[in-house]
């Protein structure tokens, strides 16, 4: 099963929701159309596991950056920027961005059960940026009048807009870009 959600995935990165049929999924994955269907009980319920698989390898990476307490918060917050950025530039131009965020784009506009998950995801996200805001305030790197949540919001929004531009432009800049100004203008330490 979890094979079908990695291929099925990828399948949907490549062709989009709508464009990837489950007939493409199932020829990915090697299986037959009987298989996927005794799996899952629609390409919607389908997308939103694939999903999941797909951030669930991603919170141990979360949780290693702005889960560790032996540094400071700010350095946390990097450590996680920096590990986006590696990430956006070990990919080719067409890869480039948060595959959560491209794909919930997409499926969004036809699926409400998708765009809630990623809507979660993100949540979840910018609630562990949040912890570190505050931890930050806390041990005086931040001002105590910092609206966290807000900042988290802000600094998570504008990461993915940065992916998008980077998209578009096809290279890392706006990515490298938004990380430079968000730590010599924002979280100044």
């Amino acid at each position: 099963k979890s094979e079908i959600l990695c291929k099925g995935f990828q399948v949907f990165l490549e062709k989009g929701y709508t464009g990837a049929s489950v007939r493409d999924i199932s020829v990915a994955a090697g299986v037959s159309l009987g298989t996927f269907t005794g799996h899952f009980a629609s390409k919607e319920a389908f997308a939103i596991e694939a999903l999941n698989l797909y951030y669930s390898a991603l919170q141990p990476r979360i949780a290693a950056t702005l889960g560790d307490e032996s540094v400071t918060p700010i350095k946390r917050i990097k450590a996680f920027l920096d590990n986006k950025c590696d990430e956006t530039s070990q990919c080719s131009s067409s890869d480039l961005g948060c595959h959560i965020s491209g794909f919930g784009v997409e499926a969004s506009k036809h699926s409400e059960a998708i765009r809630l998950r990623v809507s979660e995801i993100f949540s979840e996200i910018e609630e562990a940026l949040t912890v570190c805001l505050k931890a930050a305030v806390k041990s005086g790197d931040l001002a105590k009048n910092t609206d966290c949540k807000a900042l988290s919001g802000f600094i998570y929004g504008s990461l993915q807009g940065a992916y998008l531009q980077s998209q578009i432009e096809k290279n890392e800049v706006p990515v490298k870009r938004f990380r430079k100004l968000l730590f010599s203008n924002i979280l100044q330490t």
